[in-house]
């Protein structure tokens, strides 16, 4: 989602399915975790939703301990997916750490290189919050 409306207006008539990420709700912590605003990422979303409804976005999000790891985090995903025209699948995806090898091997620090994925109880319970 992070790419011009132009992009994705271009691409969408093209395609049956869409798998966009979203992370946070909360433009700073976004900001701060990935270094970019999730303000276009949103408004790609929900322009989606409103120039392409009949296309099948399924949501993804994942889940990253100290990062989006809460029920209030999830939910508010959640809410303002449906506020925008919603989505056919929400996939709450739990963290792993595969990309630290790449860092390293690119010479630079992994800044999850701490974090432990989440516990199969807490993604049950945050994925009990997500609509099926």
């Amino acid at each position: 989602g992070l790419c011009s409306w132009k992009i994705l207006e271009e691409i969408a008539p093209h395609v049956d399915q869409i798998l966009y990420d979203i992370k946070c709700m909360d433009h700073a912590r976004h900001r701060q975790a990935t270094g970019v605003s999730n303000e276009r990422i949103l408004e790609n979303f929900a322009e989606l939703r409103r120039r392409f409804p009949d296309i099948a976005i399924v949501v993804r999000t994942p889940i990253v301990p100290g990062f989006n790891d809460t029920e209030q985090d999830i939910r508010a995903i959640a809410d303002w997916i449906d506020r925008a025209g919603g989505s056919c699948a929400h996939e709450l995806l739990p963290y792993h750490g595969f990309g630290a090898p790449k860092y390293r091997k690119l010479g630079r620090s992994y800044p999850l290189e701490h974090a432990k994925p989440p516990s199969e109880a807490r993604m049950a319970a945050l994925r009990a919050i997500v609509p099926s």
